[in-house]
Parts: structure tokens; sequence; C-alpha cells
């Protein structure tokens, strides 16, 4: 069985597509996690989990591009009241390349801060994003020693030292590109994950959970079929399947 570790699936872009996408994900043995990212979009993703038990867990988060819009205590506990559907607290984080005026960032670090801390409280991992705020977040997760932290979408092969160092896990999206393969040929094996962030990142199209194949068939081709088989079973670990 094959993770897509982060998936949208509450996007318009699947409206009244959901029972293809799904049966897609049967044929090639695909599981997700349907991750949210502000109030509304965690409700829609704990409804469409409901209806499709069999290959979807829940991440549920404020994502720092909502953080400066919604109100931070009000997310955290709809969070809280749904921990029990939750397999993790995500996506959150840092986006430093849209947001510039110091007083967003801080909200987000408000944001971030809070969710670790009720990762922690909750016993569960945390699926972070990160754009041009990667050291930040790294060194924040060193000093903590937050374990279970997923940098989502990770394509920073400089970075991948500090990152693992640091107890992270990195997950490799479905973008063919040179610094996939570095990272790819670089990473200890058990630390490294796959996910297609549907819809999103698909040459020329909508991307969806089934399409995760093509992240573990590169893991296979340049590091061995153990080696990918081992990111499934990391996956389905730390997401409790």
């Amino acid at each position: 069985m094959l993770v897509d570790c982060h998936a949208h699936l509450e996007h318009g872009d699947f409206e009244g597509q959901l029972d293809a996408v799904a049966e897609r994900m049967r044929k090639a043995g695909v599981v997700a996690v349907n991750t949210g990212a502000n109030l509304a979009s965690n409700k829609r993703v704990l409804t469409i989990t409901a209806r499709f038990p069999d290959l979807l867990k829940t991440a549920l988060g404020l994502s720092p591009h909502d953080a400066n819009r919604e109100n931070l205590e009000e997310n955290l506990a709809f969070i809280r009241k749904n921990a029990d559907k939750v397999c993790a607290i995500g996506e959150i984080g840092l986006d430093f390349h849209y947001f510039k005026k110091e007083e967003e960032r801080e909200k987000q670090r408000a944001a971030f801060i809070a969710q670790l801390d009720l990762a922690e409280e909750l016993d569960l991992p945390v699926v972070i994003h990160t754009r041009e705020a990667e050291e930040e977040v790294i060194s924040l997760l060193a000093e903590r020693r937050q374990s279970d932290a997923v940098l989502h979408c990770f394509m920073q092969p400089q970075l991948l030292d500090a990152a693992t160092k640091a107890g992270c896990f990195v997950s490799l999206p479905t973008l063919k590109n040179k610094a996939r393969v570095s990272i790819i040929e670089s990473v200890q094996e058990g630390r490294v994950l796959c996910e297609t962030d549907s819809p999103y990142l698909w040459r020329g199209g909508r991307n969806e959970p089934a399409n995760v194949a093509e992240v573990y068939g590169e893991l296979e081709r340049l590091r061995g079929k153990q080696f990918a088989e081992r990111a499934a079973e990391t996956a389905l670990k730390l997401f409790g399947w």
C-alpha cells in the first residue's frame, strides 16, 4: 500500500469527482492524508474523509497563508474538539514568500508555535509548509526537539542534513527536477515520504492521490525496491494505518 502524505481533496477542483478519484486510488493501492488549511477547509476535509474511511485519514491545521485572516483560538478549539478523528496537525508553518511584513510573519509564528504545542499535547505528528523560511523552521524544530515533523513538498537539498538532524521527515512531491533527484540520492532510509499536494504539482493538469505512485517509482529507480517500500512503511506507521 502506497501513502500520499499530503493531499487537498476538499479543493474545488475535485467537486463532483471524488468517487472516481477514490476508485483510481483503490486500483493503484493508494491511501492519503487529506489535509486542511483553515476552519472552512478543515470542516470539508472531515466530511470527505468520513465518506472514504478506507482510503483517507485527516490532518487539520491553520496554514501560514490563513494565519493572518483567521482566529487562531477558534481554529485550535476546532482541532482539539475533533482530535479523535485526526492523524496529524497540518498544514502549519511559515511562508515568507508571499508575506513580507513583519506583523504578518509574527502572526504566522504565533499560529505555528501554538499548533506545535497542540501537537505535542495530543501526541500527533505535524505537517509543515515552509517557503523562504526553511532555515527558521528547521532551527525551531531542532530547538524544540519536536518529534514526528514532516516537511511537506521539501525541495531544498542543501538543507537536507539540517532537516534530518533536527529529526524531520522530508516529503517529496510529484515534481520531476534535479533537486528531487539529489534528495533521493542522499536522504537516509526511513526519513523520506511521498506526496502529491493534490490538486497541485502535476504536469499538464490536476493532480490526485493515485499519482503518488510516480514518486515511489523514482525512489525505486534511484535507490531500489526496499528503499521505496520503507518509505511507504514509514508513512503507514507515522499516520497510524
